[in-house]
């Protein structure tokens, strides 16, 4: 039986659930072992010295790309930019010495809007023995974990005539049995199939778009594709593509960048920055017929390209676009706002155990607790990164796997690690 998720995710993309592979150490796709950012307590420290929480190692590599790092028993797995190329490496996990690296050819074409720079944006995905990778010029390609191989290659513009998204692609893939499930573009095919062994197209649904990848995930024993796509929100037969229920938002819901969630008591969450807000869907099964209908709406959270965490009854993530943002807390139930903390920038948020691990984008560290009305900030440190740091944390136990644009650093959060001077 599939596990219900808790969160669908981001920056970008929603997240993977589904039969997992992996061990529930890793963290194989965006948004970790169960694709909602959140992972089992681990006995962490709850003050760093002055240099931060201890430092395993740091490397320069790159010179874009916004895309989560992945980890996978004694490797972690980066995907970046540099020049024309975008570009997958295998680090290992205890040292960082590079292991292996493949570098592909991905231009920007003429038009491309290159305000929040070329990526690549979505985060890859490990299946098995393969890593599946999209480019922000729309081109999927799968890798042989081991060594880097390239696979297969599949240019969604060119083989589906899918149009290049302003800002490139950014939405992350999903596993289900032998397919990955992936954004498209276009009449009839915003949703797509593709097989993972060869790249084939196996099933096209629904029209549009979007920036949001698929969630799979279960609801009343049912399992099923949720997605994004414009103001659209649906879920799918995952094996099929079948629509099983479609809800149209209003026009403004049409740029959704920020985490999604289903919880298990029915509610689809999802948040869009600029000119939207917030919404709950209740999302469920009566008398034979799916239903969704929006049970709140509210404009005091709004997501640009963040994670959110679901802590007890309440929702929390950075809210703001292009002006201030405030660490932002809600109830799930009814929308209300329960809190705003000031003290970060926009940032992406982990929950481990009861405890969140927040990252912002000046490179700025800190672990809270959550209170019902506020945040106590345990530990914090600044400048843990330098550059625009838009990705999300990796974390497996106590270590935590942070990216810029151009560094990866790995810290040891973990009580025992504290003593001795870490720092950075």
């Amino acid at each position: 039986m599939l596990k219900q998720r808790l969160f669908l995710g981001g920056a970008a993309a929603w997240l993977v659930a589904g039969a997992s592979m992996v061990g529930a150490a890793d963290w194989t796709r965006f948004g970790g072992p169960d694709g909602n950012f959140t992972v089992a307590a681990a006995d962490l420290a709850t003050s760093w010295g002055e240099g931060g929480p201890k430092e395993l190692w740091r490397v320069e590599f790159g010179e874009h790309g916004h895309s989560t790092l992945l980890v996978e028993g004694e490797r972690v797995y980066a995907l970046v930019r540099r020049g024309d190329d975008d570009v997958l490496a295998a680090f290992d996990a205890g040292s960082g010495n590079k292991v292996w690296e493949a570098a592909v050819a991905s231009p920007v074409p003429e038009g491309y809007n290159n305000q929040f720079g070329p990526g690549p944006h979505a985060t890859p995905l490990i299946v098995g023995n393969r890593i599946f990778t999209i480019s922000a010029t729309h081109v999927y390609r799968a890798f042989d974990k081991a060594d880097g191989k390239l696979l297969w290659s599949l240019p969604l513009k060119d083989a589906l005539g899918v149009r290049q998204m302003g800002r490139g692609y950014g939405a992350s893939p999903v596993a289900w049995k032998d397919t990955i499930i992936v954004v498209g573009g276009g009449d009839d095919q915003g949703v797509v199939a593709l097989k993972q062994e060869t790249g084939e197209v196996v099933w096209k649904a629904l029209s549009g778009g979007g920036y949001s990848s698929p969630l799979i995930t279960e609801i009343d024993g049912v399992p099923q594709v949720i997605a994004a796509l414009g103001p659209v929100r649906a879920g799918l037969d995952p094996d099929t593509g079948a629509v099983l229920w479609k809800i149209d938002l209003p026009e403004t819901a049409s740029t959704t960048f920020g985490t999604q969630l289903v919880a298990d008591d029915h509610l689809l969450f999802s948040s869009s920055a600029y000119s939207d807000g917030s919404r709950i869907l209740d999302v469920r099964k009566k008398d034979g017929e799916w239903q969704a209908e929006v049970l709140w709406y509210t404009r005091k959270m709004r997501l640009m390209h963040g994670t959110a965490v679901r802590s007890g009854n309440l929702v929390l993530a950075s809210s703001g676009d292009f002006g201030p943002a405030f660490l932002t807390a809600v109830d799930i139930e009814s929308g209300d706002l329960a809190f705003r903390a000031r003290g970060f920038a926009k940032a992406n948020v982990v929950k481990i155990g009861d405890k969140i691990l927040l990252l912002d984008e000046d490179g700025k560290l800190a672990l809270l607790s959550v209170r019902a009305d506020g945040v106590d900030v345990l530990a914090e440190t600044e400048g843990i990164l330098s550059g625009v740091t838009w990705s999300a944390p990796a974390v497996v136990g106590s270590r935590a796997y942070l990216r810029s644009r151009t560094q990866i650093v790995v810290l040891d959060l973990g009580a025992d690690a504290q003593g001795s001077a870490g720092g950075h």
